[in-house]
């Protein structure tokens, strides 16, 4: 899992401002799931790409945080940024929407993530305080036959 984060980390830092975000990745170095790697990958980057671009400009910081679950893995991907919006909460796994104005995505991203997660039938969840940042929280189970 640490080498997946890295990988997306490495290649994500293209994006503006990257050098100056303060990452903290606390992933257990004992963590094995049974996946869809493309999946598991797919989810991953798009969560991780989100709080890139939404974390506060001032004093960037995303946690990126992976623990062993009874039957699978728990990822929580936490920004400081903008937050959502109450009266978006519940559109923002719709495809093509996008919550902010001055978005420069397809508005795709997080219908990805949900469309992966039900094919692995893992969950998703989210907290968000505007003005203060977002906490996505990602529950996927381990499959039968694969492994990562």
């Amino acid at each position: 899992m640490m080498s997946l984060v890295q990988d997306i980390l490495h290649s994500l830092r293209h994006l503006p401002d990257f050098g100056s975000i303060n990452f903290e990745v606390k992933i257990d170095h004992l963590l094995e799931l049974k996946a869809d790697k493309v999946l598991v990958l797919s989810v991953f980057q798009n969560l991780i790409h989100n709080a890139i671009n939404y974390c506060n400009q001032d004093r960037p910081h995303v946690k990126i945080k992976v623990e062993k679950e009874s039957n699978g893995i728990v990822l929580q991907v936490i920004d400081n940024g903008l937050g959502i919006q109450e009266a978006i909460r519940d559109r923002v796994f719709e495809m093509f929407y996008r919550g902010h104005p001055d978005s420069t995505g397809s508005g795709l991203g997080l219908f990805i993530v949900k469309n992966a997660l039900e094919k692995m039938k893992g969950t998703i969840n989210f907290e968000s305080e505007v003005g203060k940042g977002t906490t996505f929280t990602v529950h996927i189970p381990n499959a039968r036959n694969e492994h990562i």
